[in-house]
């Protein structure tokens, strides 16, 4: 996510030039148009900008939470659709002679409970972390994610066909 920032023009400013380490020097210049003491740099990474107590500036920077967490609730939703077309004899109906630990080990409640875990700390994330169009750009490249496993695997398996 640091380079969709970078791309975008985001940099890391406000750094002083006795914090920054010789090997990092040449990626750094002067900040003439904010002040002539402190340092900017675009090829240098979030934890290494936290690091010298730079501070990131402009740029677009896509949700990260909202990514990974739109990506565990998707992956966790296609690996359970086998889930609904399994035999009767492994996942057993639920009004079969009704038990609270055949409730709570049930595939399907437990698959409730995960995604309703991960949708509660997706609303969480979305609340208080960034604006909504990072919002949107992490929701995307989740999305985008998920289509690009999809195109590659289905081209792979193509090829081994013939």
């Amino acid at each position: 996510m640091d380079k969709v920032f970078v791309w975008t023009g985001g940099q890391c400013v406000n750094v002083n030039q006795d914090k920054i380490p010789d090997a990092l020097k040449r990626y750094f210049k002067v900040s003439a148009d904010i002040a002539p003491d402190l340092f900017q740099s675009t090829a240098v990474s979030s934890a290494t900008c936290r690091l010298l107590k730079g501070n990131w500036d402009g740029g677009h920077d896509p949700s990260g939470h909202v990514f990974l967490l739109t990506l565990s609730v998707i992956i966790l939703i296609l690996e359970s659709l086998e889930l609904f077309s399994l035999d009767e004899s492994y996942v057993s109906p639920l009004d079969k002679a009704f038990s609270w630990k055949e409730f709570f080990l049930h595939p399907l409640i437990i698959l409730g409970l995960a995604i309703t875990l991960e949708l509660t700390m997706f609303l969480m994330t979305i609340i208080r972390y960034h604006s909504f169009v990072e919002q949107l750009g992490g929701f995307a490249f989740a999305f985008l994610a998920v289509w690009l496993v999809n195109k590659v695997t289905e081209i792979t398996q193509k090829q081994l066909r013939v």
